[in-house]
This record gives C-alpha cells, sequence and structure tokens, in this order.
C-alpha cells in the first residue's frame, strides 16, 4: 500500500490560510488531483459545491468523508456509508445529535492570512491531515493541530464498518490516550467515531487510543496527550539505551468493559516525553517491531506538549498487533 508524504513545502503545493475553501484545496490536491511532482493517494470526489466536498477511497470500505469548508471560523467534517448528494446519506458518523449542523468543528487557524505550515500523509484508504494554527515556520510557540480519516485494521473478521473519523468531544484529544477501563474515558475524552459498533449494528460508535504498551503513555486519567506521559521512560532509555516507542490500539466500550476493535494505522507514539524535536526523521532499527519503518515527529499541539510519530514507508499494515 502506497504511502505518499505531502506538505507545503513541496514546489506547487497549495497555501494555507484562515479563508475558506484553503482546505479542501489542500485535500483537493493531495488526495484526488496531486500537485507539482507528487502524485494523489488515489482518491475521488463524488460530490462538490462551493468550498465542500465529498471524498471516497476508491477501495476498501469506501466510506464517505463530508467536509464544509465554507464558513469563516472552522471547518466541519462527517462521515457517510452511503451518499445521493453533499451532506445527504445514510449511517452518519458522527451523527446528528453527536455532532450538530454539518459535523465536527476544526478550528482553521488564528486571525491572520498568513501562509501556515501543512502535512498529509496518505494512503489509498486512509489520510491524516496536521496543519500548524498559527504561523508559516513552526517554533516552540506554533500549535498544531490534526484530523484523520480512513480505514483501519480490525481484529474482527468480515469489517466492513472499519471506518472512522477524528472529532473528539475536544481538539486536543485527536492524539489523546486514555484509560480503557473506564466509562468516562468513552464520554469525555474520545478521539472519534467509527462507523457502527463492534456489535455491527449501533452507528457512530465513539473510541479511544490506547498504547499497545498498556497505560504507559496515557497516565492514570484521560485526555492525555501522546508523547506527554503522566509517567515515563527517560530517553535514551536506561538500560537500552534506546527510543521506546509504541503503535496504539482502537477501543470502544461494551457498557461494563472495553473492546479491543483494531489499531492505528501509520500512528505511533514515545514513552517518553517530547524526546525529539518536530520535523526529526528516523528508521526503525534492524531486529526490532519497527526495523526498516521510517518516521516524521510531529510535536502536537505546541512545542511543550505532545508529540506523535507518522510513519512515511509503505508498510502500515505490515505489522498486526497483537
Amino acid at each position: 500500500m502506497a504511502v505518499t508524504l505531502y506538505s507545503s513545502t513541496d514546489t506547487g503545493a497549495p497555501t494555507l490560510t484562515n479563508q475558506p475553501g484553503n482546505i479542501v484545496a489542500i485535500l483537493d490536491a493531495c488526495l484526488v488531483n496531486g500537485y507539482g511532482s507528487q502524485v494523489a493517494a488515489g482518491w475521488t470526489t463524488a460530490y462538490t459545491g462551493t468550498s465542500q466536498r465529498t471524498y471516497q477511497a476508491a477501495s476498501g470500505n469506501k466510506m464517505y468523508l463530508n467536509i464544509d469548508d465554507s464558513q469563516a471560523t472552522n471547518w466541519y467534517s462527517r462521515g457517510f456509508a452511503t451518499m445521493t448528494a453533499w451532506n445527504t446519506g445514510t449511517g452518519a458518523f458522527p451523527t446528528t445529535t453527536q455532532a450538530s449542523g454539518n459535523g465536527t468543528a476544526y478550528s482553521r487557524g488564528n486571525s491572520t492570512t498568513v501562509d501556515r505550515e501543512w502535512w498529509v500523509i496518505a494512503t489509498p484508504t486512509f489520510f491524516y491531515f496536521i496543519w500548524d494554527y498559527t504561523e508559516l515556520t513552526w517554533s516552540t510557540g506554533s500549535v498544531l493541530y490534526g484530523f484523520y480519516f480512513g480505514d483501519f485494521p480490525s481484529y474482527k473478521a468480515s469489517d466492513p464498518y472499519s471506518s472512522l473519523i477524528a472529532g473528539g468531544s475536544l481538539q486536543q484529544y485527536i492524539f489523546a490516550t486514555s484509560n480503557p477501563g473506564t466509562s468516562t474515558s468513552y464520554s469525555s475524552y474520545f478521539s472519534g467515531y467509527i462507523a457502527r459498533k463492534y456489535d455491527g449494528i449501533s452507528i457512530s460508535s465513539p473510541f479511544i487510543l490506547s498504547p499497545v504498551c498498556g497505560y504507559l503513555l496515557a497516565g492514570a486519567g484521560g485526555g492525555q496527550q501522546i508523547g506527554n506521559p503522566g509517567s515515563y521512560f527517560a530517553y535514551p532509555e536506561t538500560v537500552t539505551s534506546s527510543l521506546l516507542v509504541s503503535p496504539f490500539y482502537i477501543m470502544e466500550w461494551t457498557g461494563s468493559n472495553p473492546a479491543l476493535r483494531g489499531w492505528m494505522p501509520g500512528l505511533y507514539g514515545p514513552a517518553s516525553k517530547q524526546p525529539l524535536n518536530q520535523g526529526d526523521t528516523f528508521t526503525g532499527v534492524s531486529g526490532s517491531n519497527l526495523a526498516g519503518k521510517t518516521f516524521q515527529v510531529f510535536n502536537y499541539i505546541n512545542g511543550s506538549v505532545g508529540q506523535i510519530f507518522l510513519e512515511t514507508s509503505d508498510t502500515w499494515l505490515s505489522t498486526m498487533w497483537q
């Protein structure tokens, strides 16, 4: 599965200001049309409007992503299982009860019109979109926000609803971990919505992210940014002199217990507090589960809070985490 990294620094890349239409222009260029020497990720545009789009992956579950980028302050998103026109369809996630209007709101940026940095890492069935809320060149005062949509590897056999969309109760929870054993995590600290619950019946199920290495990255509570754990290993780690990295489970709530639905493709985090720098790249060492994989570092939220690693090599699905 091809993985492509797109960036505002690429030749011919679209610009990002706080003006309506900028978000869909970037997604059009990365997902559908390509730009400069960059080839598109292979998605299609199902429906369009003025600064409004409906995107669909060319393969996989082929859920729809509806984007409203026409508003002054925020842009909005919602997923659909089927659609007949822009913002018209069935199987909405989130539902209109969970997010009214045109879906979950995402702040497009501060009040200036200065071009700002952005990155998209995409496959034909999933993508991450990271943007700088504040300025063109990242600094310790920058605020990076994120969004993601698409199919994830599911532990459930024959899972046609293994598609998710970012959109928790607060922007900072999109890349945050929570204690999977508490119902509060799924009502207050969730990261987004899955098209349908593990039972295949209930529409739009909230999910949380939980590190494969246990509660370490989440600390004791919920809504803890990845890369800013409540307790953490030293970097380099004391015994192994290495960087400890964890992928992330996707968890749902059964009503009494957590349910392990799948894992996040291409997303990893450190078991240390911001051990690397914004924009760093690294390769997994030989003999590890990450051998040969390449990553780019993003200091999520701002220069002193979270940190995530997004895989830039085309091996997102090569390891099934158990």
